[in-house]
């Protein structure tokens, strides 16, 4: 039995929101974007986690069950590249926020961290980050597998492409908008110590979440 092309859609969201939900390092990541950088750096880094999950869905649903045979023999260089991904990132920002500890240089006006580039950077950067995550395609490969039938005709492929963008799309954008009220809260003079606890508890995550997934075997 086909889907309708809105059935095809919803099915889309759930695989979307199935694969965003459980907030791993990525989440994390767009998190402390929007702590730092505020509502709008936020929603850029889920904008480009959501376009990232996009492409993956789409290459699944050309591919099929392919995809998850495709990268399954290359997963463990994979998972080992983005586990120093994640690591280079998690670094680079303890690095960051340990240096200006305590020195109150950590941004404009309203007590925002200072941030390089601006929100298509961002967008850029959280691309790449997502990226490396071999999980994301095998994932989609999966659920296009169980769902090869159901999604008959190119319309409905299309459809549940677009409901994978709109389902991790909404809930980054939710994480971020989330986090930047809470960043907004500590304005317009957050306390040094607040603003160094924030950035190590956000940034020593990643690397904890880097490690596992070093070590996952």
């Amino acid at each position: 039995m086909e889907l309708t092309w809105l059935s095809a859609v919803l099915a889309g969201v759930v695989a979307g929101l199935g694969l965003a939900v459980p907030v791993g390092a990525v989440g994390v990541l767009v998190v402390q974007e929007a702590l730092a950088g505020g509502r709008a750096r936020g929603l850029a880094a889920a904008v480009g986690v959501a376009a990232t999950d996009l492409l993956y869905a789409g290459a699944a649903v050309l591919a099929g069950a392919a995809s998850s045979d495709a990268i399954g023999p290359h997963a463990e260089p994979v998972r080992w590249l983005a586990a120093g991904v994640l690591a280079v990132v998690a670094g680079r920002g303890l690095h960051r926020v340990w240096r200006s500890r305590g020195t109150g240089a950590w941004g404009p006006a309203g007590g925002r961290p200072a941030r390089p580039g601006g929100a298509p950077g961002v967008a850029l950067r959280f691309a790449a980050l997502t990226v490396v995550n071999p999980a994301t395609v095998v994932h989609f490969a999966l659920v296009v597998s169980g769902l090869s039938r159901a999604l008959g005709s190119g319309t409905d492929r299309v459809g549940f492409v677009v409901g994978v963008f709109l389902g991790s799309g909404s809930w980054h954008a939710a994480l971020a908008v989330t986090a930047a009220a809470v960043g907004g809260r500590l304005s317009p003079s957050p306390s040094p110590a607040s603003r160094t606890v924030t950035g190590l508890a956000g940034h020593g995550l990643v690397l904890l979440l880097a490690l596992g997934l070093a070590l996952r075997g």
